[in-house]
């Protein structure tokens, strides 16, 4: 092999420039269906607190929105009865307070809260 085959086969091995700017990376993910389901979870969390009261606004958090079911985990089964219960009211209050969002159902799952981890010793 003369020099110049060594350089070329040096230049195939090579592996391509790593780096990607951020801005491509980002434009594929706003331009696919799973930015367009979750785009309006900032307009459900702000709803749903102002909908629901402090103490139980604050044992619920948002897991998703998927095929206009919105997802919520509550931390015990006495708060997710509570939530069961007012489930239809919420339903009417969604549709009618948020544009270009139907909600068909809230699923509610039982998700307790993470324990905190032992505490170190010193």
């Amino acid at each position: 092999m003369d020099d110049g085959q060594l350089y070329w086969a040096q230049q195939q091995r090579r592996p391509g420039p790593t780096s990607v700017p951020l801005g491509v990376v980002l434009g594929g993910l706003t331009e696919g269906s799973w930015f367009k389901r979750q785009q309006h979870l900032g307009q459900f969390v702000s709803l749903l607190e102002k909908l629901l009261p402090a103490e139980l606004s604050g044992r619920v958090s948002l897991e998703g929105f998927n095929r206009n079911v919105l997802h919520l985990a509550v931390d015990s089964a006495g708060h997710r009865y509570e939530m069961q219960l007012r489930k239809d009211q919420l339903l009417s209050a969604m549709n009618e307070q948020l544009s270009g969002v139907f909600v068909r159902d809230i699923r509610l799952s039982l998700q307790p809260p993470p324990t905190p981890p032992p505490p170190r010793a010193l």
